[in-house]
């Protein structure tokens, strides 16, 4: 199960949107980012009796362009939020079996048909249960 997952789940016996519960771990460890909500429980290496607080929050959420109008690119935080939900779902070249590697490819990364299947899994997850 996913960070996301659980939000997802406590939410529902909530009441509640996801995006309006926040988790927190124990004030001693980091505090919890977006990236790692794709992670999985066993990925987070919660401690043995860590507490975990579930907080009911009150953040409206504004929407926003992904594309500047004048630029016709991605606004800057949009990028930032691609290429870090990329770097999560893809995977290194040399993991893929039967691709041709060279020089230039092998320290960069792909979305496989599996990965940007997950991608898409976990994005239409958290489309409906908003």
């Amino acid at each position: 199960m996913t960070l996301w997952e659980l939000t997802d789940y406590l939410a529902k016996l909530m009441n509640r949107s996801p995006l309006k519960i926040q988790i927190k771990r124990d004030a001693a460890k980091l505090e919890l980012t977006t990236a790692d909500y794709c992670k999985s429980l066993g990925q987070l290496k919660l401690d043995n009796n860590e507490e975990i607080m579930i907080l009911k929050t009150q953040t409206s959420y504004n929407k926003v362009p992904l594309i500047n109008p004048i630029t016709g690119h991605l606004v800057k935080e949009a990028e930032v939020i691609f290429t870090n939900l990329f770097n999560i779902f893809s995977v290194p070249a040399n993991e893929i079996p039967n691709l041709d590697l060279t020089i230039s490819t092998k320290s960069e990364r792909y979305m496989t048909k599996q990965t940007a299947l997950n991608f898409l899994q976990n994005a239409v997850a958290h489309n409906q249960s908003t």
